[in-house]
């Protein structure tokens, strides 16, 4: 059963389920106490919007949370390998960008860009090869 799923999806559901059936008019028709509805519904809508808050950070965060500092810390010795390796080729591209704006210094940097995949017939995009130049 659901409810007894402890913090998995499903119990989040049963439990939200649950309280929006509570929430309904007429299960809150107490008859003559008139601000007992109210009390009633404000009550279960709290309580949704903490399950529903909690919800959201469990599932969408948590497995982030865990991994931690770990994961990031390799995906960044990955990204560092990354750069060595197009080190030479960017370079490259550098290179040329500062000698074409040597001779033309109002042309853009995609302008640039694409000059140089046309000189150095670089399968890359203008676009990509704009994140790597900079103006001299």
């Amino acid at each position: 059963m659901a409810a007894n799923r402890l913090y998995e999806k499903a119990w989040y559901e049963f439990h939200a389920v649950r309280l929006i059936d509570w929430m309904e008019p007429e299960k809150l028709d107490t008859g003559k106490f008139k601000t007992l509805p109210f009390i009633f519904a404000t009550s279960f809508s709290g309580q949704l919007g903490r399950l529903v808050e909690q919800y959201y950070w469990k599932f969408r965060f948590e497995k982030a949370a865990i991994t931690g500092i770990g994961s990031r810390l390799g995906a960044s010795a990955g990204g560092k390998t990354k750069a060595k390796a197009h080190l030479a080729e960017h370079s490259a591209w550098q290179k040329v960008a500062t000698e074409i704006w040597a001779s033309k210094s109002k042309l853009t940097k995609t302008a640039v860009a694409k000059a140089i995949k046309k000189r150095l017939r670089v399968p890359q995009t203008a676009k990509h090869i704009t994140r790597f130049i900079k103006r001299p």
